[in-house]
């Protein structure tokens, strides 16, 4: 009966604690809103593709750039407002180290001679205004074209090297739906394009996936 009697003297001299570690704790979700954001280029793709332009027919190539945006600290300096409760604004700080995925950019390729797709430099303004965006400098040249003198825009053949890292200003705007778990529907939100960020400086990113929230 003494070995009973020491072990539950044991056990009751036993002591524990535990420190609430606020660390530990899973940071609140912060859904991310339209609007602007400042941040800067990162993971960066590029591929070639072929695809059929749906008004005309035509066969077309263009070289894709895929990219997201990392928060920057500048951020913290912007506010955003939810659009389902106007009471509560969201501080843009809770955005810095969030990526956001583009929806891509296109820069349409001139056929050279025997090439089977066809010509659509009126299909490069978003690619030129990305251009300028990210401060490339787009020369112009006169020529003819059909028969007439036209001033072109020469759009230089970006590499990843170019884009990386590169300060902009990214609009944010409702992309393609989906269903939560629950079965609700939700978007996800989309770098459409971005803005030149005046005075942002460069800086080697390294970004993150910015998961959905199932």
């Amino acid at each position: 009966m003494a070995e009973v009697n020491d072990i539950l003297n044991d056990i009751n001299n036993e002591k524990s604690y535990h420190i609430n570690d606020s660390s530990q704790d899973k940071p609140k979700w912060v859904p991310i809103l339209e609007g602007e954001y400042f941040g800067h280029i990162t993971e960066v793709t590029t591929r070639l593709v072929e695809w059929n332009d749906k008004k005309t027919g035509n066969k077309l190539k263009s070289r894709v750039y895929n990219y997201k945006v990392i928060v920057a600290e500048e951020n913290s300096k912007m506010q955003y407002v939810k659009p389902w409760d106007k009471a509560e604004v969201i501080d843009g700080s809770d955005y810095v180290g969030r990526t956001i995925k583009s929806v891509g950019v296109f820069r349409n390729i001139e056929p050279n001679e025997g090439d089977d797709f066809h010509s659509n430099p009126f299909g490069n303004k978003s690619y030129l205004s990305f251009c300028n965006a990210i401060g490339v400098e787009c020369k112009e040249e006169e020529k003819e074209i059909d028969g007439n003198k036209v001033t072109v825009s020469v759009l230089p053949s970006l590499n990843i090297d170019d884009i990386e890292g590169i300060p902009v200003v990214a609009v944010v705007k409702k992309g393609k739906s989906y269903n939560d778990k629950n079965g609700k529907q939700r978007f996800y939100m989309d770098v459409k394009w971005v803005q030149r960020w005046e005075d942002g400086k460069r800086k080697k990113v390294q970004g993150k996936n910015d998961e959905i929230p199932f």
